[in-house]
This record gives structure tokens, C-alpha cells and sequence, in this order.
């Protein structure tokens, strides 16, 4: 479990605030700058977005309860600072949670899909591999799908833009990915548009 700062990236382990520099490979999109106060990307899969003309924060935990997300054992309710028009709610692990508070007091958090959902590039689709994780988007002339999804390897992305080809018109759009070039290579086989970012 990692959380990284926009800022060069920084990752807080599960057990404790120690800072350290987030490895090079991670392939987070970079977090926009929250006013005066340093935006902390969390990484999980569990995470709901919401336009924020109707996010309530009182409505948060129902929000992730409603996809199927209610907090764990552990975990708490956390509002992401809304980017782009977009607010967030994800259920992240309070010890974590507590050693950022403890590391940068300010600590704005947002999502790594929040963030690619708020790209406004038309007909694109976003894929940022982090970890056993994919954050993955699609947008036409607005956002269509938004979700994060198990990685295991660049055969799982193959798949799911595969399916996600049968309700979208994505052989006609860009695909920004923010991974390694390997992968980039992978998917350039099979779509013609694929740019690492």
C-alpha cells in the first residue's frame, strides 16, 4: 500500500511515516497542485466518483457503499479534493492515513483516476498502471467510463480494452499510458493510437 505525493512522488508504508522518494517506475499521473497544500494521490481500488455540483460530503460513506466499497476493518472514509470538476470518496487505511496527517498536516488527498478523469482530452481513452492496479478512463466529448481494475500484466490490459472496444469507439481515439514502454509496445499491436506519457 503506498501513498505518493505530487511533488516528485513520496510513499508512506503501511506501518509508518517514514518518507522515502517513490520508485521511479511508478506510473502515477502527477497531482495538480492544491492551493497552498500538497496533493497526496491514494492508491486504491477503492474509490467512487462523483460530479462535484452533487457530491454532499455527508453523503461520502453511502457514496462508496452504494458501488459495492464501504470501508473495511481499518479503513476510513476519505474526501478527495475536488479536481476538475470531479470530487472523489475512497475507503483507505486509517493507520496510513493517520501517518500522513502526522508527515504533512495540510494534506489535500485525491485519486489517481479523479485525476484522469478530469484529463478533458476528447475521444481518449487513460490507463495509468500502478502496481496490481490499472486506473483506466474513457472519454468521448464527456467522461463514459471511469474505473480501476486488477493488474497482473500487460495481457490484463489487452483484455479490458478489448471489451471496453465493444461499447466504445476506442480504435478511433488516442490511449495516453501512463507505464512503462514494454507495455506501451504491447498495446501499439493492437491499437494504433497508444502514447506514453
Amino acid at each position: 500500500m503506498s501513498i505518493q505525493l505530487s511533488l516528485g512522488g513520496h510513499s508512506f508504508s503501511e506501518a509508518g511515516a517514514n518518507l522515502r522518494p517513490a520508485p521511479r517506475g511508478d506510473a502515477v499521473p502527477p497531482a495538480p497542485a492544491l492551493g497552498q497544500h500538497p496533493a497526496v494521490a491514494l492508491d486504491t481500488h477503492r474509490v467512487a466518483l462523483i460530479p462535484e455540483a452533487l457530491f454532499r460530503a455527508e453523503d461520502a460513506e453511502a457514496c462508496l457503499r452504494t458501488d459495492g466499497l464501504a470501508p473495511a476493518e481499518g479503513e476510513r472514509t476519505v474526501l478527495c479534493a475536488p479536481v476538475g470538476g470531479i470530487a472523489a470518496v475512497a475507503a483507505f487505511d486509517g493507520a496510513a492515513l493517520d501517518a500522513v496527517r502526522r508527515a504533512a498536516p495540510l494534506a489535500r488527498f485525491v485519486s489517481p483516476l479523479q485525476l484522469l478523469a478530469a484529463d478533458t482530452a476528447p475521444s481518449a481513452v487513460q490507463i495509468s498502471v500502478q502496481g496490481p492496479r490499472v486506473y483506466l478512463t474513457v472519454r468521448g466529448e464527456a467522461l463514459r467510463y471511469a474505473h480501476v481494475l486488477p493488474f497482473d500484466g500487460d495481457a490484463d490490459l489487452v483484455y479490458y480494452l478489448t471489451r471496453l472496444g465493444e461499447l466504445f469507439p476506442i480504435k478511433d481515439y488516442t490511449i495516453y499510458i501512463y507505464a512503462e514502454a514494454p507495455t506501451c509496445k504491447t498495446l501499439s499491436r493492437y491499437w494504433r493510437n497508444v502514447k506514453r506519457v
